[in-house]
């Protein structure tokens, strides 16, 4: 029995954070109704702008946000549509939805409106800036109200460079991830008094929260605090810590050095062949290393050109040192280690085609992890979730005749 099992969700969701947030409660064992509008989640046509294939017979962005749900379309701007939207919300654990609350309001569907008609209704909203505030209503993407305005972009460049675009979706995913820890937390409130309750969070809260060792460290000090205030990026050496860098190697791949190459100071200056410098009493200690690293970067750079980054990796890994190499995109697919924790899965597409797809990160135990499928067409579930509902086969069909409900033609 896998450990959500009994709860019903309904999602009003578009692109990635809230249906990213309920396809994790659904590998949990959650039953999950997403409902689309009559032209669907915009998700179901974005993933072309980053070469993912974006077709209703092979969707895979799509399809990692949203498999395993059951999909209805309804047109809620009429009333018949908000007619089984309640239905379907008389029936729910908890509802989710990342639209913007002026609409919700509009439409009903605020915890404010909800509450007193669904008391035990646990109701879940994510949105850009938050939910108080001037800005509280501005439209809100992971790129601007995650990476950009928290200051995460900014902190990855160089002092004279432009930030790298980033990738997509990753702010989307861990708020969806935090928003999870706060549903099921509702959860267990109502489990102990029976009432159900509003949980909120945002893009920019959590990547706020995210980056917290940068809003701290670029903060106005008291008088006494004597340390100056990071409020632009750094050059490299500024760190003072050569073994916290990454290096090309002599194959052009780069190298993430961490951590336990700095308490092993002297052996690892031997093994990048700077013996020289184990003796030079500028070397000796910690503390005499941090006044004196210009010359270290400069030597430590050029000593990592001397061997692949395979080569290195082996040094490192005898020493017992943290180090990574920077995977390529192309190389995470075929990552034998990742494949050995079930982070990836081989999905097939309706087209024939299949491909290597992400599964949600968590594990139970005595519990196979859900596997990522295939996501339905716009509207797949329709004529069965209304006929759940109590709507007869008359009924049904009038609404799709009147473009109230969307379903696949037969």
């Amino acid at each position: 029995m896998k450990p959500l099992e009994g709860l019903k969700i309904v999602e009003l969701g578009m692109y990635i954070a809230v249906p990213s947030l309920s396809r994790l409660l659904g590998d949990w064992g959650a039953e999950v109704i997403k409902v689309e509008p009559p032209k669907g989640d915009n998700c179901r046509y974005s993933g072309a702008q980053v070469r993912i294939p974006a077709r209703p017979d092979c969707n895979l962005t799509f399809s990692v946000a949203n498999s395993g749900k059951k999909l209805i379309s309804l047109d809620l701007k009429t009333p018949e549509g908000m007619a089984v939207m309640e239905k379907l919300l008389a029936q729910a654990d908890i509802f989710l939805s990342n639209t913007r609350y002026g609409g919700l309001t509009r439409l009903g569907l605020d915890y404010e409106s909800l509450h007193p008609r669904f008391p035990k209704l646990i109701c879940c909203y994510i949105n850009g800036y938050g939910f108080e505030g001037e800005e509280k209503d501005r439209p809100g993407f992971d790129l601007t109200s995650f990476w950009a305005r928290s200051g995460i972009l900014n902190a990855m460049r160089d002092p004279d460079g432009v930030p790298r675009f980033p990738p997509p979706a990753i702010g989307d995913l861990a708020t969806a991830n935090v928003a999870a820890a706060g549903v099921l937390a509702a959860v267990y409130q109502r489990f102990r008094t029976g009432e159900g309750s509003k949980v909120a969070t945002s893009l920019l809260a959590t990547a706020v929260y995210s980056n917290y060792s940068h809003v701290m460290a670029g903060q106005e000090r008291p008088p006494e605090d004597t340390l100056k205030p990071l409020h632009t990026p750094e050059h490299f050496k500024e760190w003072k810590n050569p073994f916290y860098h990454i290096y090309k190697c002599k194959d052009g791949r780069l190298l993430f050095l961490l951590g336990g190459a700095y308490s092993k100071l002297h052996n690892t200056l031997r093994v990048l062949g700077l013996d020289d410098l184990v003796e030079d009493p500028r070397y000796a200690t910690h503390a005499t290393m941090r006044q004196n690293t210009d010359e270290l970067y400069d030597r430590m750079i050029e000593a990592f050109t001397q061997k692949t980054a395979r080569e290195w990796a082996n040094i490192f890994e005898q020493m017992d040192i943290s180090y990574e190499i920077l995977a390529e995109n192309g190389e995470v697919s075929k990552d034998p280690q990742v494949w050995a924790n079930g982070c990836l899965t081989h999905m097939a597409c309706p087209n024939g085609s299949t491909y290597v797809v992400p599964n949600t990160p968590v594990e139970f135990s005595g519990m196979a992890r859900t596997q990522t499928r295939h996501a339905g067409v716009l509207g797949s579930d329709t004529r069965e979730i209304l006929s759940s509902l109590g709507y007869t086969p008359e009924q049904i069909e009038d609404l799709l005749q009147r473009e109230i409900a969307v379903a696949p033609k037969d």
